[in-house]
């Protein structure tokens, strides 16, 4: 009589799981599909970040043959940081493939793998809600902090670890009707000239700014008086009511993008807010994973999601199916990060 240990099969361990739910389709996240962070993996949990602060100065004048002026030392720093495991895990149990493989033969094996493919690759599935976390950090990482799942506790505050005060907010003045005209224009100005003052000697020829806005502050912005006129011509008198929500324009040097989040605003933008970042900057977003803490993987270069169906956990009438991935979400230049509030 066969073996009835199906999920002891090559089918059902920690590599070939892993390999499938690499080839599932991706979940759509708007950060994830800008490429705005470097993703790599490592091989340990841990990386160091080295800082070296500089700076250029005007040379005073001389007389000839005195001592010259003396150059000030470059300063470096190494910094230590630690990736977070991120795992969630789901049951499948027997009577949920019960009558879907034939009593007494692994003829219908396919049918249970599919049904913890599904619990991996779902909509509402273990890989989706490790893709939905990894854009939650990344929207940390463009505010400077990344945050847990309970939005209270600090995983990485950048801005601490660069020893940088946060920059304060932005207030737009989004609801002043008396507003002098082109006084919008000359806020966005002076906003681009501070974040390339803040990236120092990092190349910016490249350089684009990006707003990822709330969705009242995305609305009153398409309104304003100084952009109104701009998005005419831009749309060709197209309304501006028409294909609104969820769209971008570009206006004063600024991509300005209406961020959909979760409908709960777990993940997304505040609805009074926006995040300004510049794009286009190397090295200044980037997210590194870790290898798994198992032994299939340890000393591997690390992947952004793994499949697992931990032995320890697996009994006769149930199988336990596991996702983990191991993120570091870093902004090496948390000074040019901006928010900005509506009023």
């Amino acid at each position: 009589m066969p073996s009835m240990d199906i999920f002891r099969q090559d089918a059902f361990n920690s590599v070939s799981l892993t390999g499938a739910i690499v080839k599932a389709p991706y979940v759509p996240q708007f950060l994830g599909a800008m490429g705005l962070f470097q993703a790599d993996g490592i091989y340990t949990t841990d990386i160091a970040i080295e800082e070296m602060d500089g700076s250029l100065t005007v040379i005073a004048t001389s007389p000839r043959g005195a001592p010259p002026e003396q150059s000030g030392a470059t300063t470096r720093r190494m910094r230590k940081f630690s990736t977070v495991r991120l795992a969630r895990k789901a049951t499948v149990n027997a009577d949920q493939v019960q009558n879907v493989r034939a009593f007494g033969t692994e003829s219908e094996l396919q049918s249970v793998q599919g049904l913890i493919n599904d619990r991996f690759n779902g909509p509402f599935g273990l890989r989706a809600a490790a893709e939905l976390t990894h854009e939650y950090h990344r929207l940390g990482g463009i505010r400077g902090r990344v945050m847990d799942a309970d939005g209270a506790t600090e995983l990485f505050d950048w801005y601490t670890a660069f020893g940088v005060a946060e920059p304060a907010e932005i207030d737009m003045d989004l609801d002043n009707a008396a507003a002098a005209e082109g006084a919008f224009l000359k806020k966005c100005q002076t906003l681009k000239r501070s974040v390339i003052g803040a990236l120092g000697g990092l190349p910016t020829a490249q350089m684009e700014l990006v707003a990822l806005c709330g969705d009242n502050f995305f609305d009153d912005l398409t309104i304003h008086k100084d952009v109104r006129e701009v998005w005419k011509v831009a749309q060709q008198g197209v309304a501006l009511q028409e294909n609104r929500a969820y769209s971008q324009f570009r206006f004063g040097g600024i991509t300005w993008i209406n961020y959909q989040g979760t409908e709960d605003g777990k993940v997304g933008i505040g609805t009074e807010q926006a995040r300004i970042f510049p794009r286009g900057v190397p090295g200044m977003f980037q997210m590194m994973f870790a290898p798994a803490d198992t032994f299939e993987f340890v000393n591997t270069k690390g992947l952004p999601v793994y499949a697992m169906m931990p032995a320890e956990l697996q009994t006769s009438r149930a199988a336990v199916i596991e996702v983990q991935s191991n993120p570091l979400t870093i902004c090496t230049r948390p000074l040019a990060l901006r928010g900005a509030r509506r009023t």
